[in-house]
């Protein structure tokens, strides 16, 4: 009887050590695969830096600051104006 006991408890140890294996193999394939993803998204982030970065620096040479370009437009619209009140004294004339 006793015998019949230890052969069930080994044939139990057997399979939970048969299951673990297979659970840490899994495991093992899981986190590779998400490594692998991972792997791939810093590669893309660091193309997508590198993008931004050219971007800003072909960017940076065109930027007018806000303030030449408020004065740009006023300037542009005194200048429109004067035309108008020209032509509107021509024509009183």
């Amino acid at each position: 009887m006793k015998l019949a006991e230890n052969s069930v408890s080994l044939g139990d140890v057997a399979k939970t050590t048969s299951n673990t294996y297979e659970l840490v193999h899994d495991l093992n394939c899981h986190q590779e695969g998400l490594s692998m993803r991972m792997t791939a998204m810093e590669y893309q982030l660091a193309d997508i830096n590198r993008e931004l970065t050219a971007l800003v620096q072909y960017l940076r040479p065109n930027r007018i600051p806000r303030n030449e370009s408020s004065k740009t437009v006023a300037t542009n619209d005194d200048a429109s104006n004067n035309a108008v009140r020209r032509k509107h004294k021509v024509a009183e004339s």
